[in-house]
C-alpha cells in the first residue's frame, strides 16, 4: 500500500511567503517554463516566437487576445484534433465557465497539468484556512458538487473545472494526503444528481453533528442556494432527522455551526 504524504501546513504557507516574497523572479521563471514546454505547440510557432522564452519576445510575438479570438483552435481540440495546438501536451479535457459573459458556457482547454495547478492552490487556500480556523478533532459540514460531464462529437469529456478536478484519478489520494475532515465521503461529492448529493450531504451533518465544527459551502453565491433548495426537502425529511437526532441523543441546531468568513 502506498504511503499516504502527510500534510503539512506550516511547510505549504513558508514556500507560499517564500514565493510570493520575489513574485517578479517566479513569474518570470513560470513564463520561461511554459513556454520551454510549449515550444512545439502550433499556436505559438504561428505567431513567431521560434523557441524563445524571454519576456521582451513574448510581449512583442504574443498579442493580447479575446477567448473568441482562440475558438478556431479550442474547436479543433473539440472536433478530435490531437495535434499540438495550443499546447504540447494533450487537452484531455474541456472545462465549461459560468456562462455570465455571453450568456452561453465557452470551452476551456483543460489537462494534468491544470490538475497540478489546482491541486497547489488549493493546498495553499486549505493551510491558511486551516491555520485560522483549526478543526482539532472535529469534522466540517461541506457542501461540494459536480456538474455531470459529457462527451462532444470529437470524443473530448467536457464538463465544469471542479468536475474535472474531482473526477481525476488522483482526487481521492489528494483528499488522503490533506487529511479531508469532511462530514461526507468523496462519494456524495462525486454523485450526479445535485439535490440528491445535497441531501446526502446534509443527512452526513446530522449523523455527525456532534463533530461538526465548521460550516462551508464550497461557493458564497451556493449559500444563498443551499438555504433555499434544502427547505424544499421539507416535511419529507423532518423523519429522517428526528430519528439521527433521537439515535444521537440531541437534535442537530444550525445555530450552533460557526461561519467564518474567508
Amino acid at each position: 500500500m502506498k504511503k499516504v504524504e502527510e500534510f503539512d501546513i506550516e511547510k505549504v504557507i513558508q514556500e507560499f511567503e517564500r514565493l510570493t516574497k520575489d513574485a517578479g523572479r517566479v513569474q518570470r521563471e513560470t513564463l520561461k517554463r511554459i513556454l520551454e514546454d510549449n515550444a512545439s505547440a502550433e499556436y505559438l510557432q504561428n505567431l513567431g516566437l521560434n523557441g524563445r522564452t524571454d519576456p521582451e519576445s513574448f510581449k512583442a510575438c504574443i498579442p493580447v487576445v479575446t477567448h473568441k479570438e482562440l475558438e478556431p483552435y479550442i474547436y479543433r481540440i473539440i472536433d478530435g484534433d490531437t495535434c499540438s495546438i495550443l499546447t504540447a501536451k494533450p487537452i484531455t479535457n474541456m472545462s465549461l465557465s459560468s456562462g455570465t459573459t455571453q450568456g452561453k458556457p465557452k470551452y476551456v482547454p483543460w489537462n494534468d497539468e491544470l490538475f497540478e495547478t489546482s491541486m497547489q492552490i488549493s493546498h495553499t487556500s486549505l493551510a491558511y484556512r486551516k491555520s485560522e480556523f483549526p478543526i482539532e478533532n472535529g469534522k466540517a459540514l461541506s457542501f461540494m458538487y459536480i456538474c455531470k460531464q459529457f462527451k462532444t462529437k470529437g470524443g473530448v469529456i467536457a464538463g465544469t473545472a471542479i468536475s474535472n478536478v474531482f473526477h481525476n484519478s488522483r482526487f481521492k489520494e489528494e483528499m488522503e494526503v490533506v487529511q479531508s475532515q469532511s462530514c461526507s465521503p468523496v462519494e456524495v461529492v462525486l454523485g450526479p444528481d445535485y439535490f440528491q448529493s445535497l441531501y446526502r450531504h446534509l443527512l452526513c451533518g446530522l449523523i455527525f453533528h456532534e463533530q461538526v465544527e465548521l460550516f462551508r459551502p464550497y461557493l458564497h453565491t451556493e449559500l444563498s442556494k443551499l438555504l433555499e433548495r434544502s427547505n424544499k426537502f421539507g416535511k419529507s425529511s423532518a423523519p429522517i432527522s428526528n430519528k439521527v437526532s433521537s439515535a444521537a441523543g440531541s437534535p442537530f441546531r444550525q445555530s450552533e455551526l460557526p461561519c467564518p468568513s474567508s
